[in-house]
């Protein structure tokens, strides 16, 4: 939409310029026309970098004449024929020739990518900025008095950050550790009396003395010039504790406020320690500054039992705080598959593993917490993964004062927990998706620090946007529209973002590149919103390559041609083949991996229409088709999306959203519970490619007539243990227009969607399946609303050809409600246009 209103008043303007008839400097034209959208140094703005020479309309020198003069006005870019001389092009193409070259010699510097897209939370806004990167899985963070930052990296080394700057030299002197698997350097702490006595804590997987073992310790030492010094050990287990077991070895460190240290332990693997006070495994522990033990630890006296202990029947505590108002202690921790946990924690108390649990373990069975057993205040089903937490009380964000933060790993997120005495009074999800998140941490400048492990490691930090604004109301933003720039393209193009926002809670994210469906947030039952469709995050391979498993418009045809040709009016047409020999999902230039224009037709209602023009000939396809996608959320929950398409040349058309759900937000997709509105399946073979027969779904892995476990059956399935079925829907019940295609539960968070379409066929696509979840896996489930696949070869399908005068026009609606709460019987917080069981309904 920019480049288009830009360039369109740059040529009414010249239009009405009445000049002397020589031609103009080459630098007038190019600063007058080109850079209005191609930027000031034509390295890319609203419409691409004119000097890289990654043309879209071919390089040459008669090629970009062309384009100059002619325009491309499907794009944005008018043409210039009515205003520019045959001597002002050549100045333009000579500029652009001279500026090339001084951009391939690096004279020429691209423009800084765009700022990180602001985030906008329930209570604050703020932007997430990278502060160092280059670092090695970074596990502790411990700021000095004077603002230099250390950090500690999972391979052994301690670094420093000063001003933003990552020291190349670790600290020399460091003791070796155990790196493998979870095994590492970790946690790092200051003495609460630092600047007087100068320690700094440790804690680190100990190589044992038997091969391969290890054993969490906990040291204390000096940095002195750049070297670890004075180092002493605090704690040792016994050498038969050691295991060559590299899991679950913790280890968060705390001073609490009579300056003894707290630190945990994980099971190491052996659950059965962690109810063994002979064990240090399994434990919180707390100790003296020098090590000693307090008299006043519950376990001192306690025959067989080891002295530190403070708490006991933990599987792998990642996360340790202290209450800033109340003092109590609060602990984060993994729960097996599933059922992680947050407690409170108060001495001599047992926490139940692994007798009692709130996830699942393969040959285990937990029992609910009876008397003895101190149940979690909160459990986090699918699992988020927690590691470091943190009470925040700096002064940037004042309405986070006092809160928890909570990271999460494979959840990779930071959750705001606000507590009342001992209750969780609500939870929100500030920001995910960056990578997995290790540690957080309060700068002395009052913004929040976070460890952000991927490739590489990271620290970033959260700085706040609305400083000095009132606290927003209940719902922080009314219904409507945002712009931003999510990113931008290798050949310098703004990626522009569009946030929808409903009056119930509801986000939704959409971006330019791929017609992506980048977030989509949807509330459950207790008020938490969390994301459903796997979300795309910004990056440079992503826009190079495409966004894998994205929410994206696929076309010109999705899912399968086989054999990668077709005919229409008796002319063969072949096309690229990207799966075997067949064709999928458009091709290597889909609409996936394409850049859309976005208009919005009112900021006030939540609604973007995305625009794409598909030239005759793109991917192999005949015809130039103009589409247009219009992403809708409405307040009754419900995202909507509208396809209008036209095209000069008869052509094939399907066109689906490729959304990867996940109504848990995380963890595995097993326990969703399935229902689809079809009795029978498009037949197909090991290629995937439907015979042209359809099957009954009755008694076999596709019968999802009524309501089921979608890993019900994962035992029968053939292909990768996951599906990928079109199902050809059958269903009577209609409203509005829509046909309804299917429902699915997600029984933790009560989340129920429902899929209503104008397409005849729906699309199951899911990650693996098994009757047992997997640890750390999230899963996805994909229902596509589209024809049936190879339908322009089969006559016997519905036809997918469009043809000049006709208007393609196809809907999908996703509603989403809850059910009740089986264990209060709660009402759902929203009603539900839920149909009777199409199971029963007929159809053609």
């Amino acid at each position: 939409m920019k480049s288009r209103l830009v360039a369109s008043f740059v040529l009414s303007a010249l239009l009405a310029w009445s000049g002397p008839v020589a031609d103009r400097p080459a630098s007038v034209v190019v600063e007058t026309i080109c850079a209005a959208c191609h930027g000031a140094n034509l390295t890319g703005g609203s419409a691409p970098n004119l000097l890289d020479e990654r043309w879209n309309h071919g390089g040459d020198d008669a090629a970009i004449r062309q384009s100059v003069l002619e325009g491309w006005p499907a794009t944005g870019m008018p043409a210039f024929k009515e205003v520019l001389s045959s001597g002002e092009v050549q100045g333009i193409l000579e500029r652009l020739r001279a500026d090339g070259r001084a951009y391939a010699a690096g004279r020429i510097q691209p423009p800084p990518p765009p700022p990180p897209e602001p985030i906008v939370s329930e209570l604050h806004r703020f932007r997430l900025e990278t502060v160092a990167d280059g670092l090695d899985t970074p596990w502790g963070l411990a700021f000095l008095p004077d603002g230099r930052l250390l950090v500690t990296e999972r391979s052994g080394a301690l670094r420093v950050i000063t001003e933003g700057m990552l020291d190349p030299r670790p600290i020399e002197g460091l003791p070796r550790v155990h790196h493998r698997q979870d095994g590492g350097l970790f946690d790092v702490v200051l003495h609460p009396d630092y600047q007087r006595n100068g320690w700094i804590y440790l804690a680190y997987a100990e190589p044992g003395a038997a091969e391969d073992t290890s054993m969490t310790v906990v040291v204390r030492g000096r940095i002195r010039d750049g070297r670890w010094t004075d180092p002493q050990v605090l704690f040792r287990a016994a050498p038969e504790i050691y295991s060559r077991d590299n899991s679950h070895f913790g280890c968060r460190l705390l001073f609490d406020r009579s300056g003894h240290l707290l630190f945990t332990i994980g099971d190491r693997g052996v659950a059965a320690d962690a109810q063994n006070l002979g064990s240090p495994r399994g434990k919180i522990h707390r100790m003296c500054d020098d090590g000693g033990v307090p008299v006043d630890n519950p376990f001192v006296g306690t025959p067989g039992a080891l002295g530190t202990i403070w708490s006991f029947g933990h599987r792998h505590a990642q996360g340790l705080g202290l209450d800033p108002i109340t003092g109590r202690l609060w602990e984060s921790e993994h729960g097996p598959i599933g059922g992680d946990e947050l407690n409170r924690i108060e001495p001599g108390r047992n926490y139940g593993w692994p007798l009692a649990a709130g996830g699942t373990d393969t040959g285990r069975t937990f029992a609910r917490r009876g008397e003895g057993l101190t149940a979690p205040v909160l459990l986090w089903t699918p699992s988020v993964a927690p590691s470091g937490v943190l009470f925040y009380t700096g002064d940037r964000f004042p309405r986070w004062k006092n809160q928890l933060l909570v990271a999460g790993l494979i959840s990779q997120q930071v959750r705001r927990i606000a507590i009342d005495g001992d209750r969780v009074v609500a939870q929100e999800v500030l920001f995910k998706g960056q990578g997995r998140v290790r540690a957080l941490a309060t700068g002395p400048d009052g913004l929040i620090y976070v460890a952000l492990n991927g490739v590489p490691g990271r620290i970033a930090r959260l700085v706040p946007l609305d400083e000095g604004e009132p606290a927003p109301p209940a719902q922080s933003l009314s219904t409507g529209v945002t712009r931003g720039v999510f990113g931008r393209t290798p050949d310098g193009v703004d990626v522009e973002s569009y946030t929808l926002r409903n009056g119930r809670g509801a986000v939704a994210k959409v971006i330019t590149y791929g017609a992506i469906l980048a977030d989509l947030q949807i509330p459950d039952r207790t008020g938490l919103r969390v994301g459903v469709v796997r979300e795309t995050v910004a990056s440079e391979k992503g826009f190079a390559q495409g966004f894998s498993q994205s929410a994206a418009v696929f076309g010109r045809v999705a899912n399968r041609i086989s054999q990668a040709r077709f005919t229409v009016d008796g002319v063969e047409y072949r096309l690229k083949a990207n799966e075997g020999p067949h064709h999928l999902h458009g091709g290597s230039r889909a609409f996936n991996r394409v850049l859309w224009r976005a208009t919005v037709p009112d900021p006030k209602r939540a609604s973007v229409e995305l625009h794409y023009v598909s030239r005759d000939g793109e991917d192999g396809f005949p015809g130039t088709l103009a589409v247009t996608v219009t992403y809708t959320l409405t307040d009754d929950q419900t995202l909507r999306l509208d396809y209008r398409a036209t095209t000069d040349r008869t052509t094939p058309l399907n066109l689906t959203n490729h959304a990867y759900f996940n109504l848990a937000g995380g963890g595995d997709v097993l326990d969703h519970e399935v229902e689809i509105a079809a009795r029978r399946i498009a037949v197909t073979g090991e290629d995937l490619i439907p015979t042209g027969a359809l099957g009954p779904v009755d008694g076999t892995v596709a019968d999802f007539t009524r309501p089921a476990r979608l890993a019900a059956r994962a035992g029968q399935l053939t292909r990768k243990s996951r599906y990928d079925h079109p199902f050809v829907l059958d269903s009577s019940v209609v409203e509005q227009g829509l046909r309804f295609a299917a429902r699915v539960v997600e029984p933790e968070s009560g989340r129920r969607m429902e899929v209503w379409t104008t397409e005849p066929c729906l699309q199951l696509y899911t990650s693996p399946l098994s009757e047992q979840p997997v640890i750390a896996r999230v899963g996805f489930f994909c229902l596509e609303t589209q024809h049936v696949p190879d339908s322009v070869n089969r006559p016997e399908f519905p036809s997918t050809l469009l043809r000049p005068g006709d208007v393609f026009l196809s809907t999908t609606e996703y509603r989403f409600s809850f059910v009740s709460d089986p264990e209060t019987g709660s009402p759902s917080a929203h009603g539900s246009r839920s149909p009777g069981s199409p199971g029963t309904a007929s159809g053609p």
